[in-house]
């Protein structure tokens, strides 16, 4: 696993318990009878939208992360300059062989 997916892995992990709470707040199913339709449309979707700005969120930084020059060493020993894109793209063709 490469350290850029650790990291986002990690942070995700840390995301966890709001999630469980969230979770835990419609396992108990509050009457939402007494909120307005805006309140009551975000206790019924929140959770999601919670999610998916974490899956940009993780996106963004990883392709900010991808897109920097990285050195790597060849097959043949020598020093390469390229993004972690190239690189990524490399390692999957040499498990490919």
């Amino acid at each position: 696993m490469t350290n850029e997916l650790r990291s986002e892995l990690v942070k995700f992990i840390y995301d966890t318990p709001a999630y469980g709470a969230i979770l835990l707040t419609k396992i108990a199913n509050p009457e939402p009878n007494f909120y307005n339709p805006g309140e009551e449309w975000l206790y019924h979707h929140g959770w999601s939208i919670i999610l998916v700005y974490r899956l940009y969120r993780m996106a963004q930084d990883m392709h900010k992360d991808m897109k920097e020059t990285v050195l790597y060493y060849d097959d043949n020993g020598q020093l390469i300059k390229m993004s972690g894109y190239e690189k990524l793209i490399r390692q999957f063709k040499n498990l490919l062989k």
